[in-house]
C-alpha cells in the first residue's frame, strides 16, 4: 500500500525500512523490532554511560535508572519550570511513557503475540509512530 510507505518516510532512519514487514503481513513482527530498537537505544545509552549505576540494568527499570544517573535529562526545560511538584508529575509520566515500551509494546509482542489480536496495517503503523515518538524523546534527553 502506497500511503504505509509514503507514512514511513516520517519515521526516524531506523524505523524507515519497515516497509517489508507490510509486504511480507508481518504486522506483529514490525511492532516488536520497533520498540526492540527502542530498548536497543536505552541500552546503547546505559553502555556508554560512566556512571556505575547505569551498568547492568535492563528492561522496565532502565528509563528510570537512567534519569537518575543523569544519562537521561527532562527533554523540555521550560514544562512546569517554576513548579517543582509540576514539573516533578512531568516527568514521573515521561519515564513511565519510554518503561512502556519496554514493558508493555516489546515484551508483550516479543514474548507472547500469540495471546494478542492480529493488528491491521493502520494499528502497525500508528504503533510504529508511537515508538518513533519515544524514540526522539529518548534523543532529546540525552
Amino acid at each position: 500500500d502506497r500511503t504505509i510507505v509514503d507514512a514511513l518516510r516520517f519515521l526516524p532512519p531506523d524505523l524507515q525500512g519497515y516497509e517489508h514487514y507490510f509486504r511480507e503481513g508481518k504486522l506483529k513482527e514490525a511492532v516488536t523490532a520497533a520498540f526492540m530498537r527502542v530498548e536497543n537505544r536505552l541500552n546503547e545509552i546505559r553502555d556508554a554511560s560512566s556512571s556505575p549505576a547505569a551498568k547492568g540494568v535492563s528492561g522496565v527499570s532502565l528509563p528510570y535508572k537512567l534519569f537518575d544517573t543523569g544519562d537521561l535529562k527532562f527533554p523540555y526545560p521550560n514544562l512546569a519550570a517554576g513548579d517543582p511538584q509540576s514539573r516533578e508529575a512531568y516527568s514521573k509520566q515521561l519515564k513511565g511513557f519510554l518503561t512502556s515500551g519496554v514493558g508493555w509494546f516489546r515484551n508483550s509482542f516479543d514474548h507472547e503475540p500469540h495471546n494478542l489480536p492480529d493488528p491491521g496495517a493502520g494499528e502497525t503503523l500508528e504503533l510504529l509512530f508511537v515508538a518513533s515518538n519515544m524514540l526522539r524523546v529518548i534523543n532529546r534527553s540525552v
